[in-house]
């Protein structure tokens, strides 16, 4: 079971007292597969950490990147409202001083707010009966 001849035998029963030289002598050929399969399964985990990583890294920096575009564009956009709001702020606040004039006589040519005389009030639409 051990794969060993008597001489070794003497040598692992002497090597039973520690651990590390008794896996020496017992099963060699089982540990020498067990310590290749070891290495092996540590250099898989390695490459599939690294690679998961990579991976990670590649989405991160092309979402980071897609982040940013929209970023940048819906600032482009929130500033392009802004802008239209202000315009429109400066223009319809009290202090324009050329709008406030161009609508004075915008209502004053249109007599908008006056008190005008109706077309019936200057006979225009008397109808045929007299005193109606």
């Amino acid at each position: 079971m051990w794969e060993i001849n008597q001489a070794q035998l003497r040598d692992a029963q002497r090597a039973s007292q520690s651990a590390e030289e008794a896996y020496k002598v017992m099963l060699p050929e089982k540990t020498r597969t067990l310590n290749y399969l070891c290495d092996q399964a540590g250099f898989f985990t390695n490459q599939i950490y690294k690679d998961s990583r990579r991976t990670v890294m590649v989405d991160y920096c092309l979402a980071r990147e897609a982040l940013i575009d929209m970023g940048e564009q819906m600032h482009c956009q929130v500033s392009d409202v802004a802008q239209g709001w202000n315009h429109f702020v400066s223009y319809y606040s009290d202090l324009n001083n050329a709008r406030k004039e161009q609508d004075s006589n915008y209502v004053l040519a249109h007599g908008i707010g006056e008190e005008t005389e109706e077309p019936d009030d200057r006979g225009m639409f008397v109808s045929g009966i007299e005193g109606h």
